[in-house]
């Protein structure tokens, strides 16, 4: 039997399209000046899926109703909020809008579940007392941690609705101390999950906890004391030149005030390590500011260990802005502490004000440390109360900037004018989502997005804040739409700065005489050359879909032979000939080079844990020394074999033995 075709179906299909143009046409068209994007639970916080929302909702309209609730989202990213250009358009509940998102729109990403790790300086600076406010300084501490803790707690709506905005908060507090003698528990609070029920608990918990660590330091202290006197007295008696190799050192037992500050953050990426994954990550520094500079390698390390785990970095200041002029030489590095709050996204804040009388109100902790966008890069957090400078302030750095560079004769301050130094021009065959997702991961930020005059051409501009009088401006050009097949983007770097900066830059290192000058410019020059050196990686990896050669599987290592020796360093294995392998292997050859540190930029790395079983009885007394003053061995190497045979099962093939293993996946 053959079927009746009808030829209503055609006619019927027409209409329902011309029904939905008409849909269209009839919705309100909105152009957004500030839209807020909320992440679900679980999801994987990246700088690269906020950015990749963004250009794929760039220059495009998007169906927008407003919502009641922010419970049970389905998709990783949801637009929960649209405030318009023009102040008198108001959204209506029920209603569905045509939303435009341009290239000046300011986008602000909400995440549903937040770990937060608190470091308080216990250094022997926040004892000086306060003479503006009559009391110690290290009062301060414990005030400002209750006022940010009750800050973020805070019920709040999303602005621009009337959505109710409670998400997770794990947190973590520990203390630091210079005094390495102490080994009292630093760690007040761990891994506590806090909202308005609980939050005057814990409070009185860490106050507790707090008095305990300062009794316990006050009394290891005092201990240190009596040994240095101990020490003096036994110097002042003996004369004999050999017994003067005792004499006591306070640096044995005090940490130098640079190794202070490096702590403090390293600490704060520990403990976030021990909290829930899948969450926005912060490291909050309640401290005085009076801390030592590193050197610019250490806090280039540090930078980068905090970007590749997308950790925003924050800290308040406790003390008052003035000083009797700086006593005791206790001048606060309000500039150091801008300038990483500014890198990794975070937010300085020059006091912790009491926010108490702004109930469901969006406070300055809220727009702080729970809200993220793309500009807290380029300018840091503003706030008037807090975001001051210190030039009026004799003593601190910006104060003898200022000095430096005004009128000798009418005193009035002129700024140091800007200059822009081209470094380097080429092309990369890759596409522009894959450099930005690597750029983002690297710290940059996006300064600016525009299209050419026949929008065939899209051009973003990025910024990576260096210094704060140096910056490295990244500028990608690709074809719009972007393509797919054979995607290519042109780059050019570019550093601008002060005149100081460029020449120190140009000329030679023989002719920089200071010593810190000299290692900031090697640390430029180093940065420079990784932009190259990153480039060329990426264009590396993106030519493995493009060439078979390199994920078909040679028939030699199917069995689980592995590919590369790693004895010193990556070497093909000796068992290996033919022209397949050689050039098989060309390709993973700097795969297997890549650090385990800079996955996190190429790769969705997850970390997992396990615990071997050790391969004899565990021994009663392990950390007691047997008879011939050894320690027994403990060791794994059963267990370790077991899983290594698991995982030549599971992959593909072995790209090295006990290091590697490639599993693709169809």
């Amino acid at each position: 039997m053959i079927p009746h075709t009808s030829t209503d179906a055609p006619a019927s299909a027409s209409t329902e399209v011309a029904d939905l143009e008409m849909q269209n046409q009839n919705l309100t068209k909105v152009e957004a000046a500030q839209v807020y994007v909320q992440m679900k639970k679980n999801t994987r916080v990246s700088r690269n899926l906020r950015a990749c929302w963004f250009f794929r909702h760039l220059r495009q309209s998007a169906k927008f109703t407003p919502l009641t609730s922010v419970e049970n989202l389905t998709e990783e990213l949801t637009l929960v909020s649209v405030i318009p250009k023009d102040p008198e358009v108001k959204l209506a509940h029920g209603q569905v809008y045509e939303v435009f998102i341009v290239p000046d729109t300011n986008v602000t990403f909400l995440s549903s579940q937040y770990r937060l790790s608190f470091t308080l300086d216990l250094s022997p600076s926040l004892m000086s007392v306060d003479v503006h406010n009559g009391e110690y300084i290290y009062n301060g501490i414990l005030r400002s941690l209750n006022r940010c803790l009750k800050g973020l707690v805070a019920p709040v709506h999303i602005p621009g609705t009337d959505v109710s905005y409670c998400p997770d908060l794990y947190i973590s507090v520990i203390c630091h101390t210079p005094v390495v003698c102490s080994a009292t528990n630093q760690v007040l609070v761990q891994g506590v999950k806090i909202n308005q029920n609980n939050i005057d608990y814990y409070l009185r918990h860490i106050e507790f906890e707090l008095n305990q660590f300062e009794a316990a330091l006050s009394s290891s202290f005092a201990s240190l004391l009596k040994f240095y006197r101990r020490k003096e007295s036994l110097i002042l008696e003996e004369i004999e030149e050999e017994d003067l190799s005792v004499q006591f050192n306070p640096t044995d037992h005090m940490g130098t005030p640079e190794a202070g500050f490096t702590n403090m953050l390293r600490y704060g990426i520990l403990a976030l390590q021990l909290l829930p994954d899948n969450s926005s990550s912060g490291i909050i520094v309640i401290t005085d500011g009076i801390v030592g500079l590193p050197n610019s390698f250490e806090i280039e390390r540090l930078l980068n260990q905090l970007r590749n785990h997308t950790i925003m970095c924050s800290f308040i200041k406790v003390g008052t802005s003035s000083g009797l002029y700086r006593k005791l030489s206790h001048v606060p590095h309000i500039e150091l502490m801008q300038a990483i709050a500014t890198a990794t996204f975070g937010a300085y804040m020059g006091s912790a004000p009491d926010v108490k009388d702004e109930p469901d109100e969006v406070n300055i902790y809220h727009r702080a440390m729970l809200y993220w966008s793309f500009q807290r890069g380029l300018e840091g957090f503003k706030y008037d109360l807090t975001h001051y400078s210190d030039e009026d302030m004799p003593g601190s750095i910006s104060w003898i900037k200022k000095m430096l560079h005004r009128h000798p004769i009418t005193l009035e301050s002129f700024g140091i004018e800007n200059l822009r130094k081209e470094r380097d021009k080429r092309l990369v065959r890759a596409g522009l989502h894959n450099v930005l997702a690597v750029r983002l991961r690297e710290g940059y930020t996006l300064k600016s997005i525009s299209f050419s005059q026949d929008h065939r051409e899209i051009q973003v501009k990025m910024n990576f804040p260096w210094r704060d009088y140096g910056k490295i401006e990244y500028f990608a050009v690709a074809t719009w739409p972007l393509e797919n097949e054979n995607p290519v983007t042109n780059i050019e770097v570019a550093v601008e700065g002060s005149y100081d900066l460029l020449h120190d830059m140009l000329c030679k290192p023989s002719d920089v005489r200071s010593p810190l000058r000299l290692s900031n410019i090697k640390t430029l020059w180093t940065i420079l050359d990784r932009i190259s050196a990153t480039d060329h990686m990426l264009e590396h990896l993106q030519s493995f879909s493009s060439q078979p050669i390199f994920y078909r599987t040679p028939e030699s290592i199917r069995s689980g032979v592995p590919l590369f020796n790693m004895q010193e360093g990556p070497s093909l294995n000796m068992q290996l000939q033919g022209s397949e392998i050689d050039q098989f292997a060309e390709f993973w050859e700097e795969v297997i080079q890549l650090k385990t540190s800079t996955w996190q930029k190429w790769l969705h790395s997850h970390r997992i844990g396990l615990v071997l079983e050790h391969d004899r009885q565990f021994p009663k007394y392990f950390q007691v020394p047997n008879a011939s003053s050894r320690f027994t061995p403990i060791q794994c190497r059963q267990a370790m074999a077991s899983l290594c045979l698991l995982l030549r099962e599971w992959s593909t093939f072995v790209l090295a033995e006990n290091h590697s293993y490639i599993k693709f996946l169809q």
